[in-house]
């Protein structure tokens, strides 16, 4: 037998009479792709924000700007909300796709920077003007974070403008229900 690697990829079946099944893979195939594009830009993006956001955070007041548990409840939200990329309505593209990492990363360096912008804004908002104390900085970081989630997620899912196509129920499902949670959900010692 044959080591997994060398193995020949598995082969193509056609269930209808003509060639319509190829087309219909072709399509199917593209979809996928602008499916892991946009899963692919999207954890790029968070990585970006989360990241630096907690960091200049932490550096900027010398506490921690966001606790374990909300960290934890915003991993389990956005993932949920992540996940239904899988099931949105995506258009496939004329011509055949290719992965170019380079402007994959550039483009998700850029829209993180300016999230990453907004983010720190609205905390040097909340901090200088607003005069918020720790766990009310704390608030408006987890909301911060939740809502950007939510936008990058709807803004990213398109490659024309965001509402050229709706998204699936269960992309609207997810995030009707990470909001919720994030709204209702009342932490441990906070």
């Amino acid at each position: 037998m044959r080591p997994t690697w060398q193995r020949r990829p598995p082969s193509l079946v056609l269930t209808n009479p003509g060639l319509s099944d190829i087309v219909s893979a072709v399509e199917t195939s593209r979809c996928i792709y602008q499916r892991m594009l946009t899963y692919t830009l999207n954890k790029i993006i968070k990585t970006i924000e989360i990241g630096f956001f907690v960091t200049l955070g932490v550096m900027t007041t010398r506490e921690f700007i966001i606790t374990p548990s909300l960290i934890v409840l915003l991993l389990f939200t956005n993932d949920f909300a992540t996940m239904s990329i899988a099931t949105d309505h995506f258009s496939f593209s004329s011509t055949p796709d290719r992965w170019h990492i380079g402007s994959l990363m550039t483009s998700g360096m850029m829209l993180g920077s300016l999230i990453l912008a907004l983010s720190m804004g609205l905390f040097a908002v909340g901090v200088r003007v607003l005069d918020l104390s720790l766990n009310e900085i704390r608030t408006l970081v987890f909301v911060t974070l939740v809502f950007t989630g939510q936008g990058v997620i709807y803004l990213i899912r398109e490659r024309d403008h965001f509402w050229h196509s709706a998204p699936s129920h269960r992309m609207i499902v997810a995030s009707f229900a990470d909001l919720a949670m994030s709204a209702f959900w009342q932490p441990a010692g906070y």
